[in-house]
């Protein structure tokens, strides 16, 4: 066609950017290989090459999270349409390709590949190489996406706010060499993240004031919960010299509230905050790439085989995860908030038995070990007494002579 086509690829968000048509009214298309492996950054660069008429984005699957699930999860399903023709320019519809829409890959090999799977066609291989589903062979995250997207895009509709008297807040500090972060909530829902930076830490807690005011956080019930590991204690305690008394003190170092689970407070509350994501009981409208990449890219691992513990901030780094600052200022605004659906479905009252345990009343024999020990004559009359009035055995014992001369013959 003499068109042209220019290949590349970058992890520079501003190489990525700046592609038009050659002429006006021209037709320009813009393709994404490998679009599971393509950062987030890259694809938000793209959004300024503007003229495109056409656009695919092609990949097998890969973890459920980014942009390309994003996309494929709120696009239309082409096998739900009669005809693509008459849509909007603009409409996304996915492309859902399996193995079995393959002709050259045969049911034989499908069978022979679920065969040397440990789970068969329940493996996450499978869905993953032949169902093409995004999925994760990695079960070590705290928190998976999914949790997290459903919240992002469905709580503000189908979760019910339950408002408390008093904002609260959850705070991580830096001396500037990372993100100081400021997470503000009211009952189960998040009502704004402020990340900042300053390198002087009297900037920092000045501009703390500012917002301690401007959220509704200067009540002494409103109380605002810091990691007082490292630098946090410093400045939690001039915070307090300031007047500000609702401070309150969470040392992720210190021993959890169940020791057989949790290896110690800052893996407690990540966990903490999974069940109220799985439970779908937070409401969150910020649409954070930032916080939900933290919260979503936060790992942990077995001590002992059964007690979970989260990977230190450099063992994070070292596996090119992100720093979890937004997500630990998360977490902690949620520290306290108590989930409304523990025993939510029981009432005080006892359930009713589905029938009465008859309990058969055990004998009482007049003779004891302690009216022997006390000496207590009538207790020992009345044993003889009952002794007395047994039947005599003679017959018993003429019957098992017998039974044994039968045995001998």
């Amino acid at each position: 066609t003499q068109s042209p086509i220019v290949l590349f690829a970058t992890d520079e968000p501003q190489k990525a950017e700046g592609y038009h048509p050659l002429k006006a009214g021209g037709k320009m298309a813009i393709f994404a290989s490998e679009a599971k492996a393509i950062s987030d950054t890259i694809f938000t660069a793209l959004t300024r090459c503007t003229g495109y008429t056409h656009r695919v984005d092609v990949s097998s699957p890969g973890l459920p999270m980014g942009y390309f699930y994003d996309v494929c999860t709120n696009s239309l399903k082409r096998k739900d349409l009669e005809s693509v023709v008459n849509l909007p320019p603009t409409t996304v519809v996915e492309y859902h390709v399996t193995a079995f829409d393959c002709p050259h890959i045969t049911p034989n090999e499908i069978k022979a590949f679920a065969d040397k799977l440990p789970s068969g066609i329940n493996d996450p291989v499978y869905k993953s190489g032949i169902l093409a589903e995004f999925t994760t062979t990695d079960e070590m995250v705290v928190i998976p996406y999914t949790y997290i997207h459903w919240t992002i895009n469905h709580s503000k509709h189908k979760v019910e706010w339950r408002q408390e008297p008093f904002n609260k807040g959850g705070l991580d500090l830096s001396d500037g060499s990372a993100e100081t972060v400021l997470v503000v909530r009211n009952g189960n829902r998040m009502l704004k993240l402020i990340p900042f930076k300053f390198e002087d830490t009297e900037d920092t807690l000045n501009f703390l004031e500012e917002k301690f005011a401007e959220h509704e956080l200067t009540n002494k019930q409103a109380l605002v919960f810091g990691d007082c590991c490292g630098m946090g204690s410093p400045m939690l305690n001039s915070l307090r010299r300031r007047g500000w008394s609702n401070m309150r003190y969470v040392d992720s170092r210190a021993k959890s509230s169940d020791k057989r689970l949790y290896f110690n407070r800052g893996t407690e509350l990540f966990f903490n905050v999974r069940v109220l994501l799985e439970r779908h009981e937070l409401i969150i409208e910020i649409n954070d790439k930032m916080l939900t990449a933290q919260l979503s890219g936060r790992y942990y691992k077995l001590v002992g085989g059964t007690i979970r513990q989260l990977l230190s901030k450099l063992e994070q780094r070292s596996k090119g995860y992100p720093s979890p600052d937004r997500a630990d200022g998360f977490n902690l605004a949620f520290w306290d908030y108590k989930s409304t659906r523990v025993f939510s479905d029981y009432s005080n009252k006892a359930p009713d038995k589905p029938f009465e345990l008859q309990i058969e009343e055990k004998p009482v024999n007049d003779f004891s070990l302690k009216a022997w020990a006390s000496s207590d004559q009538s207790s020992l009359n009345s044993f003889r007494e009952s002794i007395r009035k047994q039947q005599p055995l003679d017959h018993l014992q003429k019957e098992l002579a017998r039974y044994t001369e039968s045995i001998k013959v």
